[in-house]
């Protein structure tokens, strides 16, 4: 399966509740939101690769008002983004999200420390800038308003998830308050912190290996890994690779490391009951290409084949990757046991990776379901005035029946997360209990 798709898991959540106030408005801005706005649901409406499975979930007219409506003297980058994020959560498609460019004066801001549902709290489990905090403490309230009835209220921007699956990080962007047993706190806002990727690989015994890795964006790093590994590859029995955090990227980046996963010999990798498709409009098709070109010229040499494909369907809709289902890997004897660890932050090629493991005989799966974001994949990326970027995603992932398949990957050995795992690797422990049982 290929799947080029990067999943920001922080910038997909935008409400849009508060109207930032600042800035200068001027006629040509207001003229710019509205084209925007309106190619955005051109976009939605003809080129998003769910536009028919979701033909008429979207409302247009309210947030074309609300774009029209914006009124001078407020901050109105930040306020046309949060409207059309709103528009957007209409699609409940994760891979799809409005955001401000890297060119753009504005800055990602975050309350200072991350939070996980657990029950009726949201648990601090990092604590970055806001040092009055210490992760395991419990939020019940924001703004006095307990956090199941706010669950409730932002059932769109939880994308309608089970508790456990809520991200609320985002959402706390929209509050004043908090409550900590009892005791009120204000939120102080920061300046986001960069993501920091993790690429690595340890010995836990002199027969067991771990590999870490927090995203599939590009093929180096991981390679980096598995060639710094090369020799344990060859001799550990036991291999745990954790992608409890993985933001996705490219089923490229991670396909050297696919020969030990696989028993030794040659594994047919053949899915016939399910097919990936490309709406490859006009625009589509141009968008790809310019996106795909812009990676080859940064040193990526895996695209070729899909640069053909593009160019050679281009105007044709919706076209089937007729080489995507099936290919061979040459699997290894060692590593013979391979665990997997995952967490619905496994996500885009995250869930891709897991899915593809799973169809190997060596190798279980431990945690909690991945996201599940492979139905609608392989983002395009339309950008506007360097200050705003349309994510979006061009291909369908479906049964011979036309079903969609969410890719989402249940685990062999499913852990509920509770605030225990905050003080003990308890996904790990249980992977070492199973290899040493």
């Amino acid at each position: 399966m290929i799947v080029i798709c990067l999943f920001l898991i922080d910038l997909v959540q935008w409400v849009g509740g508060n109207i930032r106030q600042a800035g200068k408005y001027t006629e040509r801005r207001r003229r710019v939101y509205k084209e925007v706005f309106e190619e955005v649901v051109s976009i939605m409406q003809n080129d998003y690769a769910g536009y028919i499975d979701k033909k008429g979930w979207d409302a247009p007219e309210l947030f074309r008002r609300m774009v029209e409506e914006l009124e001078e003297g407020h901050d109105n980058d930040q306020a046309f983004i949060d409207i059309v994020q709103r528009y957007l959560l209409a699609f409940k498609d994760h891979h799809v999200f409005f955001i401000k460019s890297e060119e753009s004066e504005l800055k990602d801001r975050d309350v200072g420390f991350k939070v996980r549902r657990y029950e009726d709290h949201l648990v601090v489990v990092e604590v970055l800038n806001d040092d009055r905090l210490e992760v395991g403490q419990r939020i019940g309230c924001l703004d006095g308003i307990p956090i199941k009835e706010l669950s409730d209220r932002y059932q769109r921007q939880l994308y309608f998830e089970a508790d456990e699956r809520q991200k609320w990080n985002e959402l706390l962007l929209n509050h004043d308050t908090f409550e900590i047993e009892g005791e009120p706190y204000t939120f102080r806002h920061f300046d986001k912190k960069t993501y920091v990727p993790v690429h690595e690989g340890k010995l836990l015994s002199e027969d067991t290996l771990i590999f870490t890795f927090t995203d599939f964006i590009d093929n180096a790093p991981v390679d980096k890994v598995v060639d710094e590994f090369k020799e344990e590859l060859e001799t550990v029995e036991n291999l745990i690779i954790d992608i409890r955090v993985n933001l996705g990227g490219s089923s490229f980046a991670y396909h050297n490391l696919l020969k030990y996963i696989f028993p030794e010999g040659e594994n047919e990798l053949e899915d016939d009951d399910h097919v990936m498709e490309f709406n490859l409009t006009d625009r589509n098709s141009d968008w790809l290409l310019e996106l795909y070109e812009e990676m080859m010229a940064g040193g990526s040499t895996q695209l070729d084949g899909m640069v053909k494909f593009i160019k050679a369907n281009k105007g044709d809709g919706f076209v089937a990757l007729a080489d995507d289902p099936d290919f061979s890997i040459k699997g290894t004897r060692k590593p013979s046991n391979i665990i997997v660890l995952t967490d619905t932050y496994s996500a885009s090629a995250g869930d891709a990776f897991a899915l593809t493991a799973q169809s190997s005989s060596k190798v279980t799966i431990i945690g909690r379901d991945t996201l599940g974001v492979l139905d609608y994949a392989n983002l395009n990326i339309r950008r506007y005035e360097n200050k705003f970027e349309l994510y979006y995603p061009t291909s369908r992932y479906s049964d011979r029946k036309g079903a969609v398949i969410t890719g989402r990957v249940k685990p062999d050995i499913h852990i509920p997360w509770t605030p225990e795992h905050l003080e003990e690797d308890i996904d790990l422990k249980e992977a070492l209990g199973l290899i040493n049982g």
